[in-house]
């Protein structure tokens, strides 16, 4: 038996729309950072994923000779040893589930997943997504009255003042999406029999501030065989 799924999905290379030979379209396991993936998991923003990756190569000062199609993957590629050197340094403990991301001493995000085997799995390629993102503020100081302890976190967390909106998966469970007022923090969760399988929250910061492209909605078909 065969399930078939209808799975939304956003475009990271805007200038390049034909297969060309050797850059064929393929999976990838490199995560967005922050501030694209604040564009991507809302429920429109082609055009402002775009944006904000034209932002990224700014704040990087790549030259056109870097990803001319402006692929975010060849981008990132650039800076490949200087974010593998990052998540080298860190070390996963004993049934740990997720992180709270600092960078220079600023609040940036969370993600967790429900056990420790998935974020063991997950956890290299979300390093290097938020690594990705310390290297956008590397030159940055460091913001000591920012940081905070894990009751501080779970404080300023509630007082963000999130709106909430639900839908059912696109396999199991329901996806509930959030974001805040100050349109500043995004995230999504996903909820399998009343529990949470992953949580995500991520800060918008800097970046695009005009995201007014057309937009435009994609997606993608795949077929799921059932034995």
């Amino acid at each position: 038996m065969y399930q078939k799924y209808t799975i939304p999905a956003k475009c990271v290379e805007q200038s390049r729309w034909n297969y060309r030979k050797g850059k064929g379209f393929k999976s990838s396991s490199t995560r967005l950072h922050p501030n694209v993936a604040y564009e991507a998991i809302s429920s429109v923003g082609q055009g402002s994923v775009w944006n904000e990756i034209q932002a990224y190569r700014s704040e990087m000062k790549y030259n056109g000779n870097i990803a001319p199609t402006q692929s975010y993957l060849e981008m990132t590629e650039n800076i490949e040893k200087e974010t593998v050197k990052i998540v080298k340094s860190f070390k996963n403990l004993e049934d740990q589930c997720g992180i709270a991301t600092f960078i220079n001493g600023e609040f940036i995000g969370i993600e967790f997943y429900a056990n420790a085997q998935v974020w063991e799995a997950m956890s290299k390629d979300i390093l290097k997504a938020f690594a990705i993102e310390s290297l956008r503020f590397k030159d940055k100081s460091f913001n000591e009255k920012s940081e905070l302890n894990e009751v501080q976190l779970i404080t300023a967390l509630q007082s963000l003042k999130l709106k909430f909106t639900s839908r059912k998966g696109i396999g199991l469970g329901e996806v509930v999406e959030f974001e805040s007022q100050d349109k500043k923090w995004r995230g999504n969760t996903l909820v399998h029999e009343n529990s949470l399988v992953q949580f995500y929250i991520v800060s918008k910061r800097g970046g695009s501030s005009n995201p007014n492209q057309q937009e435009q909605v994609f997606q993608t078909n795949i077929s799921q065989r059932y034995i």
